[in-house]
């Protein structure tokens, strides 16, 4: 489960079929330990925000606080040319 979590990003819910693997204290430990709610997806922690997908998801999710500037000094760039 750490491999997906690290490709993926760590789900918010995990469903099982109550097998002994998710029901011993290793697993709950596991889970207490990756159930911080501070981590990201992978290609959010690369590209410095969440990536745009078939799925519906606000727009301000897709905004950093420095898009604007970029986008600014992108705008100016392309006018001194």
């Amino acid at each position: 489960m750490k491999a997906i979590f690290a490709r993926h990003g760590v789900a918010s819910e995990v469903f099982t079929d109550n097998g002994p693997q998710f029901a011993n204290e290793k697993f709950r430990h596991f889970a207490k330990e990756w159930a911080t709610g501070v981590r990201f997806p992978p290609a959010q922690l690369l590209m410095g925000r969440l990536l745009r997908s078939n799925l519906s998801i606000p727009e301000h999710h897709l905004k950093t606080k420095e898009g604007e500037k970029v986008r600014v000094f992108k705008e100016q760039q392309k006018e001194k040319l």
